[in-house]
């Protein structure tokens, strides 16, 4: 018979293959977009656009109140079926006039403090946040039933891609681009709503008793993912400041390669926090499986920052062009961070399965502090250089800090034993990379998973199971 962590992890796995490969293709398709944009926009203009969507992704995480970022997916996994009805109403009442009044902060502030055509572009990208406020992903998420976020992902996106291509022509058509996106995310919620209704009945009501609750457990959420934002994108903010419009779109081209790889591993991590919930009343098993985790995520995480980091310029060539040539050093050092914040969140799953939420609050914003002071001590020294080497350090303390947080909630990483196979597969890859540099992409890259797949393989990490399918083991 297999254990109780063998069969979470298969559940796990379906999960993630299911959101996973939805966040893939959306953000695929999104990158297409992005790509197009980058080229049409030109520099200047495509550093505005990155600009605002980076502001106005912090109301994005007030109204959201934390839901997508794991309360609500706990909260679901937890609850009788007459919670959940409750949960559903209260929440979509609660999160929609939330979304509703930051949509109004941010509009007035857009078109009446800050210059055009930053303004004007967060004011409409601003929009798009009533989708938030009635968003229903995390209630899929917690009932383990992802296949139609993954769809309604990929179905959004193609609506944005589709709008872009046909009205954007040149940096003049620059505000057209937010529109694409209120359409997109709009659709995808309505989706997602009525799908949501087969799923919870709702019934009018609002408990308040429930609200308050959510609301303080929601809260620390908050904080914790706008420090995680200051994180994310300050350094986007400080090089506007410091070194201007042109330098924010070459980091800014570095960084979407960045997002898309971190959107991955958070669909990971939110695969594996219903598991972890339900694993609670049997520690050993939970144990086991946060383990496996931790060996899966640096396995690959080890392999995307050793090539990434040898290809990064001819990737920045390939897919963005020779004008975002000052793209690739900063691509090279960001991709270190993967790794890092791949790790860190499998810690950050465990505390808030455990109802931690505010030392993750906690620990977030003394790297956001930390990330604020390297930003300001290294841009001016480095560039776009030094704000990449600041995302990195900082990336290293949250994880640091993390892991400390969850041992003490019983969540104690592998032995450092189980690191070793990781290692060796990523070096290997690393050096068939070397070895091969200067030939096309489309040969090197893969050469290069393919011998990163053969020294796991001779190690023993991939195990082929009954049905012809291969799991990993490390």
């Amino acid at each position: 018979m297999k254990s109780p962590a063998a069969n979470h992890e298969r559940a796990v796995t379906r999960t993630f293959f299911a959101l996973g490969s939805g966040e893939a293709m959306g953000r695929g398709i999104s990158f297409l977009a992005l790509l197009f944009l980058a080229r049409v926009l030109g520099v200047e203009a495509f550093g505005v656009l990155e600009l605002a969507v980076a502001i106005v992704i912090y109301g994005n995480r007030v109204a959201d109140l934390g839901f997508d970022l794991g309360l609500g997916v706990r909260e679901i996994a937890a609850a009788d079926d007459e919670r959940r009805v409750r949960l559903l109403a209260t929440a979509l009442l609660l999160r929609g006039t939330l979304a509703v009044a930051i949509v109004g902060i941010l509009v007035a502030i857009g078109l009446l403090w800050l210059p055009s055509p930053e303004g004007q572009v967060i004011a409409l990208y601003a929009v798009s946040l009533v989708a938030v406020g009635v968003g229903t992903r995390w209630l899929y998420l917690g009932l383990q039933r992802s296949r139609l976020v993954a769809a309604t992902r990929v179905f959004g996106e193609l609506v944005v891609l589709a709008i872009v291509l046909a009205v954007v022509r040149g940096p003049s058509d620059l505000p057209r681009v937010p529109l694409a996106r209120i359409a997109g995310d709009v659709v995808a919620a309505i989706i997602l709503f009525v799908g949501a209704l087969r799923l919870v009945r709702l019934r009018a009501g609002f408990d308040r008793a429930m609200a308050r609750d959510l609301c303080r457990r929601g809260y620390p959420l908050v904080a914790s993912a706008i420090f995680g934002l200051m994180v994310f994108n300050a350094d986007l903010i400080f090089l506007r400041v410091l070194e201007g419009r042109a330098a924010v779109g070459y980091y800014a081209a570095a960084y979407t390669v960045i997002a898309f790889l971190s959107n991955l591993g958070a669909a990971y991590s939110l695969s594996l926090l219903p598991a972890l919930t339900r694993l609670a009343g049997t520690p050993s098993a939970r144990a086991e499986l946060y383990r496996t985790a931790h060996a899966h995520v640096m396995t690959v995480g080890l392999a995307i920052a050793v090539g990434g980091t040898l290809l990064a310029g001819p990737i920045v060539s390939l897919v963005f062009g020779e004008q975002y040539a000052r793209s690739a050093l900063p691509l090279a050092i960001l991709l270190w961070s993967v790794p890092l914040a791949l790790t860190r969140d499998l810690p950050i799953m465990g505390l808030l399965s455990n109802r931690r939420e505010r030392p993750i609050a906690i620990l977030t914003g003394q790297a956001a502090g930390l990330n604020v002071m390297l930003n300001l001590a290294l841009i001016p020294i480095w560039g776009l250089a030094g704000a990449a080497v600041a995302t990195v350090i900082t990336e290293l303390l949250r994880l640091a800090l993390a892991v400390r947080a969850a041992r003490q909630v019983d969540f104690a990483g592998p032995s450092a034993r189980r690191y070793l196979r990781p290692i060796a597969a990523a070096a290997g890859m690393g050096a068939v990379i070397y070895v091969m540099r200067g030939l096309p992409l489309w040969i090197i890259f893969p050469a290069g998973i393919a011998s990163w797949l053969g020294v796991l393989g001779a190690l023993g990490a991939l195990r082929r199971q009954p049905g012809g399918s291969f799991s990993l083991w490390v």
